[in-house]
């Protein structure tokens, strides 16, 4: 399957495409190749390998291109991919791994034939790619605890690259830590409205987001105006929880995070929600009615993680890394500028995760959910309350609720 792709060279065009129904429209792409090739562009998959095909083959070259095509092709998903190859080119350099005992040419990184060794050996479970394939933490079992080290602060334990680190957004710390996954959609709702504050404080044209404008969203949707102070632990614990019950409603109704962003659309029309759940079923839901709904929904996944092996509140955990390196930079916040309880700005950059301050979070985001903050683990009083008195029949038949 060896192609010359950089050779070809191959004209490009892009056009805006928004998913099908949408009401908005974001930055969305579609990109197609001259040679009938087709891929979809935005965010993370547009680049995650363009600044090694630009370091090996130029600027110009189509590497970014083709690295998202086949990950489309092959059905991969290119955060855990940008993960995989990152840890991989550590490995290579602390000379963990070479070319021969691996079976790729990691000394051609950023070339056509590495993204395409690996993703097809990968795909096919051929070879090295067999264990690639279990996932980042089993390959880094297999190949030793230094090679664990590696992931440094920037990847993590699901096997994808960190997104906006709680070291910046202190909040994402519990995201990360109840979450089966990266969670972006509950992050989205903590960064956008910042994004939105560093236009307005920088001063650009049409900028809204003042810092009232933050502390109103922090009052409003993350349950006081202290959420709204980004250089302390005070209100997160209610922030996240508010902040997970409706990511978690919006994910039942199907409502894309880039065109109902909580700060462009509930901000300015509190009762959205029930109306598209009104208009689209006829059912009249109130505000307090779709919380809960929202709830029930976290509360069942925490069940199912439970069930399936979750260790409570020693399950509900953080990279070591994060409680010791220092933050650097961000995604469209190089210099991790957040406001303060005045709305002023603050920088993060080299600030660490608060080990102690976090595990108090934790105590009262249990204490929030109605779960045992001794163990993280859910009550049956609280899952009956929530309508799911079947699975706390079943969790506390197997021991795993009080």
């Amino acid at each position: 399957m060896t192609t010359k792709y950089h050779r070809r060279r191959p004209e490009l065009t892009a056009k805006r495409k928004a998913c099908y129904g949408c009401i908005a429209g974001c930055s969305r792409h579609l990109l197609e190749a001259s040679d009938w090739r087709k891929s979809k562009y935005l965010c993370q998959n547009s680049v995650f390998y363009e600044e090694r095909a630009n370091h090996y083959y130029g600027r110009g070259n189509i590497g970014a291109f083709v690295a998202n095509w086949l990950c489309d092709e092959y059905g991969l998903d290119t955060s855990a991919v940008e993960a995989l190859i990152l840890w991989l080119s550590r490995c290579y350099e602390a000379e963990v791994i070479t070319d021969a005992s691996v079976g790729l040419p990691l000394s051609r990184l950023g070339s056509m034939e590495f993204i395409e060794s690996l993703i097809r050996e990968v795909s096919m479970r051929e070879d090295f790619g067999e264990i690639l394939a279990s996932g980042i933490s089993n390959a880094a079992n297999f190949l030793g605890q230094h090679s664990r080290s590696l992931f440094g602060d920037t990847i993590y334990v699901d096997g994808t690259i960190v997104g906006y680190c709680p070291r910046l957004y202190i909040v994402d710390g519990l995201f990360y830590a109840t979450e089966p996954k990266a969670p972006y959609s509950q992050m989205h709702e903590v960064t956008e409205p910042i994004w939105a504050w560093l236009d307005y404080v920088n001063k650009a044209e049409g900028a809204w987001g003042s810092s009232e404008v933050v502390k109103s969203i922090g009052r409003r949707f993350w349950g006081s105006e202290a959420a709204a102070d980004f250089h302390t632990y005070e209100g997160k614990a209610l922030a996240a929880k508010e902040i997970q019950d409706r990511q978690h409603l919006k994910g039942c109704l199907i409502l894309c995070n880039f065109s109902w962003a909580t700060a462009e659309i509930e901000y300015f029309e509190p009762e959205i929600l029930s109306q598209v759940i009104g208009a689209a079923t006829g059912r009249n839901l109130n505000l307090s009615e779709l919380k809960h709904i929202g709830e029930r929904v976290f509360n069942l996944q925490r069940a199912i993680l439970i069930r399936d092996g979750r260790q409570g509140r020693h399950g509900d955990t953080l990279p070591d890394a994060w409680y010791s390196m220092p933050v650097k930079t961000s995604f469209l916040n190089e210099d991790c500028l957040v406001p303060d309880r005045n709305g002023l700005p603050v920088s993060r950059k080299g600030e660490v995760l608060d080990r102690d301050c976090f595990e108090r979070m934790k105590d009262k985001y249990y204490e929030l959910r109605g779960w045992d903050v001794g163990t993280g683990m859910q009550m049956s009083e609280k899952l009956n309350e929530l309508g799911l008195s079947d699975i706390a029949t079943e969790l506390c038949s197997k021991g795993l609720a009080k």
